[in-house]
């Protein structure tokens, strides 16, 4: 597994830190395999409380799936401690939806193709330019990535891994853009483009 540790809001990672994140990200192969990267962002935010000034997102990849948990804390090592608690809850959830969605089938390799967590969310040039803009507007963060082509199960499932409330995916089935969304009754959504 690649591991990338980066720092946000002038945020300096020692060594003996970087040297604690590693030992302690490594340990999550006993958990999941076939991870391909995985991405440890740091970052101070000065709150009111001091107990949760520090914020640790780990963000994992495997076969074209993400697992991404994010927790605060009064220190990066207390933060760490529970952003790897939260993501091995994440990893069971994951494994559990997988297991029974496939009744003990093992899960198929990303198709050939599918951009690395480093292509994904690492910024380029471009998406710098766009960045900038973005702070002249009202928009305050752009994010690009690719879409490979899956299933509604599949997006729904990635969703709520995540943790978000809606998803935009490439619909395997039609092959157009969708985006599926978690609604208030707690049921799910799916829009589909129409010309």
């Amino acid at each position: 597994m690649k591991l990338y540790i980066k720092g946000r809001n002038n945020v300096k990672i020692t060594d003996e830190l970087q040297a604690h994140i590693e030992r302690k990200v490594n340990k999550l192969d006993r958990y999941i395999d076939n991870v391909q990267e995985a991405q440890v962002e740091l970052a101070h935010e000065p709150t009111k409380s001091a107990s949760d000034q520090f914020v640790i997102q780990l963000t994992m990849v495997r076969n074209g799936t993400f697992l991404r948990s994010e927790e605060r804390g009064e220190d990066f090592y207390t933060a760490l401690d529970a952003v790897l608690e939260k993501m091995q809850q994440q990893i069971t959830k994951f494994k559990d939806r997988r297991h029974s969605r496939h009744k003990g089938a093992p899960s198929a390799s990303a198709p050939a193709g599918v951009p690395t967590l480093d292509q994904q969310l690492v910024p380029t040039d471009e998406a710098e330019a766009a960045d900038v803009e973005a702070e002249e507007s009202d928009v305050v963060r752009v994010k690009r990535f690719a879409m490979k082509p899956m299933f509604q199960d599949e997006a729904i499932e990635q969703m709520e891994l995540l943790g978000h409330t809606f998803f935009v995916f490439r619909n395997a089935d039609t092959e157009e853009v969708n985006v599926v969304y978690r609604r208030l009754d707690g049921k799910y959504g799916l829009i589909e483009p129409t010309v």
